[in-house]
């Protein structure tokens, strides 16, 4: 098993053939982003994570989602029913993006079919990306998933949403 990872902070690397929680092992430490291949693993499939420090997962669950006030008139009526929401497990980075990473991730991402992502603002290259409106931090979320060898997470029809859509904005 071989793949290419091109974000900034692989820890390790983790195999399990169940995704059972336990069942994970570590087969590789202090890992480089590059090109990292498995071949030592023993296993005709098997499941692969990488693990870093900049990220945290969240794990899979449900949670009750509406306003349980709407019904007496201290809500509105668009939060009803309250009802169950299933979330898949995902990562998320621990920190804010900084403006450097925007800016990176905006270069790449201009030259790839993001064609009017904004240049944000920030104090300091190390300071918190700002300015920005939620749909280009949607697009910029592609963009860097497509930089790092990942599927874009967020759609518009069905297609990763790369331009702006002014009926969204």
């Amino acid at each position: 098993m071989s793949w290419i990872y091109a974000g900034t902070d692989v820890v390790s690397v983790e195999r399990s053939t169940t995704l059972l929680p336990g069942s994970w092992s570590t087969i590789a430490s202090n890992v480089a982003p590059s090109t990292y291949t498995d071949t030592n693993s023993p296993y005709p499939a098997a499941f692969y994570r990488l693990r870093s420090e900049a990220v945290a997962l969240i794990p899979a669950g449900s949670f009750q989602i509406g306003n349980t006030l709407a019904a007496s008139g201290d809500g509105y009526p668009d939060e009803l029913p309250v009802h169950t929401v299933n979330v898949s497990a995902f990562y998320m980075d621990k920190y804010e993006v900084t403006k450097a990473l925007w800016d990176q991730v905006r270069a790449w991402g201009l030259t790839n079919g993001y064609t009017d992502l904004p240049v944000g603002a920030g104090k300091a290259a190390n300071h918190p990306v700002h300015s920005i409106k939620w749909y280009d931090a949607v697009k910029w979320s592609n963009a860097r998933s497509q930089r790092e060898g990942l599927t874009p997470a967020y759609t518009l029809g069905g297609s990763p949403t790369k331009q702006a859509q002014s009926r969204l904005r």
